[in-house]
């Protein structure tokens, strides 16, 4: 592609997969809990999921060739004001601590921007516990930098999945998602999915092609009716065959309280907390569209996708919220873990692309991030 000062930035090749693989896996993200994100046994299949056509941006540093730094562009189809648009998904950022405060993120983002058509809004999503990545976006400005506006603040809940809320019941049938009834869901999604800022605009193939959605199969998708009719749904995402999420270590406060979680959890039937080095068993709550954001229905989903979860031998069932989604004040007070997360837009033609939206609240794809 391009030399900006002393670092080379081109398109990653199966050649690079191994360095990127190893930067990506060995750096930890700060926050209550320090995670590393490993992409075994190949990093390219994770890339799938988050866009179509999907670019891996990397740096290396000259003279001496190493790898700098690794990001994703990758393109999407979304619902903005309850119409279908392309967004650029801009993610999976990771910098080689000997190269941190040399401007690489700026510089990347600027470099695929020279590749690809401008007028596509940028999208992003920073961990709150994460202060260095939110001031790289929506601090200072460098010149020729995309207009970035924070659109969302999500509220991401880690369903603790234990005995006792499986015993919970409910009168509305619920089924899966099987061929039969899969242009149904397909139909329910576009239709109910606009009523969310950034919500994915679904095509039967995305649920069937193996990629798009890579490891979530129609029976694990859960369908809720009412008088016969879609109402709502649901799908638990495991997504442990090429990502996987490992302790690193916890901070200060929950070290203080995992002994007492770990005992509340054996008296609920719940796993305790992985210990450094132990996987996160996290299912991924997907496809989340509930008609008239019904709080019956919605109950009825979460406790569908728990036990669909826990038969995938998880721990969690992690679902996402905007702030101001009514159904987030649904949910009632069951035992989870929270995170925020904050959701940007950036554009190179709008100065303030933020103030072009309407009041929905957003519903990204927590999964494919």
């Amino acid at each position: 592609m391009s030399r900006r000062s002393d670092f080379d930035f081109a398109r990653a090749t199966r050649d690079d997969e191994p360095e990127i693989r190893a930067l990506v896996g060995g750096l930890a993200m700060p926050g209550r809990v320090s995670v590393r994100f490993e992409r075994e046994p190949d990093y390219f299949l994770g890339t799938t999921i988050q866009g179509d056509p999907c670019d891996v941006l990397i740096a290396r540093h000259q003279p001496d060739g190493a790898l700098a730094a690794v990001m994703v562009r990758a393109e999407r189809s979304v619902f903005i004001n309850g119409e279908p648009a392309r967004v650029a998904y801009i993610g999976q950022i990771r910098i080689a601590p000997r190269f941190w405060g040399r401007w690489l993120m700026q510089r990347a983002v600027l470099e695929v921007a020279e590749l690809h058509d401008r007028s596509i809004p940028y999208l992003g999503v920073i961990a709150g516990d994460n202060p260095v990545a939110l001031g790289a976006i929506a601090g200072r400005r460098p010149p020729g930098a995309p207009a970035v506006a924070r659109v969302a603040r999500l509220r991401s809940l880690a369903f603790v999945l234990h005995d006792r809320w499986n015993r919970t019941s409910t009168s509305l049938p619920v089924e899966w998602g099987k061929q039969a009834n899969l242009v149904e869901v397909v139909e329910f999604l576009r239709s109910h999915g606009r009523r969310r800022q950034l919500f994915p605009v679904i095509e039967r193939e995305h649920l069937t092609n193996g990629s798009t959605y890579r490891g979530l199969r129609l029976e694990d998708v859960r369908i809720v009716r009412r008088d016969g009719e879609v109402a709502g749904v649901l799908g638990s995402w495991d997504q442990s065959g090429y990502k996987q999420e490992i302790v690193a270590g916890y901070g200060a406060g929950l070290h203080r309280l995992r002994p007492g979680y770990d005992l509340l959890a054996r008296l609920l039937g719940a796993p305790p907390l992985p210990r450094p080095g132990q996987p996160i068993r996290t299912a991924f709550g997907c496809l989340r569209c509930v008609a008239d954001d019904d709080p019956d229905v919605l109950r009825a989903l979460l406790t569908a996708a728990r036990e669909r979860a826990r038969r995938q031998r998880q721990s969690f069932l992690l679902v996402a919220f905007d702030e101001r989604d009514p159904q987030l004040r649904r949910l009632g007070r069951p035992l989870h873990v929270s995170y925020r997360s904050d959701v940007f837009l950036g554009s190179f033609s709008a100065e303030d692309i933020g103030a072009t939206l309407d009041d929905r609240p957003a519903c990204v794809e927590i999964g494919t991030l």
